[in-house]
């Protein structure tokens, strides 16, 4: 996979690295006779974390479920994620 140079706008780097990512990997591959693809592009967004949508994740996925604002490793500057 080539290396994507991390430009200022880090929205822009990280879609570009997730569609790299999918339409480029080996990983993405029914390995059938004809070697079709297992997914299309992605599409790819992103929301705050204060978004109403995370509650609906509580309500379906359960109470410990975290958004980046009730993250600790986050906002206590521990997370070792991207950066």
């Amino acid at each position: 996979m080539t290396i994507i140079k991390q430009p200022k706008d880090r929205a822009t780097w990280l879609e570009s690295a997730i569609k790299e990512f999918i339409n480029k990997s080996l990983e993405n591959l029914l390995r059938n006779k004809e070697n079709e693809k297992t997914w299309a592009e992605p599409l790819v967004g992103f929301l705050s974390g204060e978004d109403l949508l995370y509650q609906e994740y509580k309500e379906h996925i359960g109470s410990f479920y975290e958004n980046a604002a009730e993250c600790p490793a986050l906002w206590a500057g521990s997370f070792t994620g991207l950066h």
